[in-house]
């Protein structure tokens, strides 16, 4: 039996003809990546806001579970944002030179597409500090100092304290102690944090007394003598040496 024999380009066509039908006979296959929850798309937000008093100058923090995640800073107006934010909670922490560090928990978590709020910030107190002394420089102890409504009395080294004033603010202090003058003292105006201090001297009080002195001019006065006359100091007028007795009793 004679074989009946095909080109050879029939042959390489049927081969790649039935490959073809094999490959497309076969099970699809999905070719479409697996997305995870991490590869969808998150809710994007901002939080934005001002910062007051206006005019100071102050670095802004993003704290998100206890790590900052952004930083900024204020513009000229005191206006900030923190743009393109994950939904969540966060917190801001505020720093200003002269100001108390403001840390604050934004109200709700970020669930819009803008959060707007206001952080005023404090100014840091300033301090006054000082002592008390007389004309000798000896510490006067258990002296009243009053500032404002704040009153401190001076230890046993003379040293008085006021803490919590308001700062860039002229203040005035009476200090009174016993047995001295009372004085009043202006202090120049003291920056935000910043602490000053002052000494202050206090002159002896002077008592007049209503006695006289040797040397003063004697009233003229009238006395009844021992022989119950009455006798005038004018009667001896122009005298130089009077002397002037009292008896007890009678003689």
């Amino acid at each position: 039996m004679t074989r009946k024999r095909y080109p050879l380009s029939v042959v390489i066509m049927t081969l790649v003809c039935s490959l073809i039908l094999h490959l497309g006979c076969g099970e699809s296959v999905d070719e479409t990546p697996d997305v995870t929850a991490d590869d969808q798309t998150q809710p994007i937000g901002s939080i934005r806001g001002n910062i007051q008093p206006s005019g100071i100058e102050a670095k802004l923090e993003l704290i998100k579970n206890g790590q900052v995640v952004r930083s900024s800073a204020n513009d000229k107006s005191g206006q900030f944002v923190f743009a393109d934010l994950e939904f969540g909670t966060y917190q801001i922490r505020v720093i200003s030179d002269g100001y108390q560090t403001e840390e604050k928990m934004v109200p709700a978590e970020l669930q819009q597409t803008e959060l707007v709020m206001e952080l005023k910030l404090k100014p840091l107190p300033a301090q006054l500090s000082g002592i008390v002394i007389d004309s000798e420089g000896e510490f006067i102890s258990g002296a009243t100092v009053t500032l404002g409504d704040q009153i401190q009395v001076t230890n046993d080294l003379g040293v008085f304290r006021f803490d919590k004033l308001e700062a860039d603010t002229e203040l005035e202090i009476t200090v009174v102690a016993e047995s001295m003058l009372p004085r009043t003292v202006e202090i120049e105006p003291i920056a935000k944090g910043e602490s000053s201090k002052i000494q202050v001297e206090l002159e002896a009080e002077v008592i007049e007394e209503d006695g006289a002195e040797v040397g003063d001019t004697a009233p003229m006065f009238s006395l009844l003598d021992t022989s119950n006359q009455k006798v005038s100091l004018a009667d001896y007028a122009g005298k130089k040496n009077i002397l002037l007795t009292f008896n007890r009793g009678k003689l």
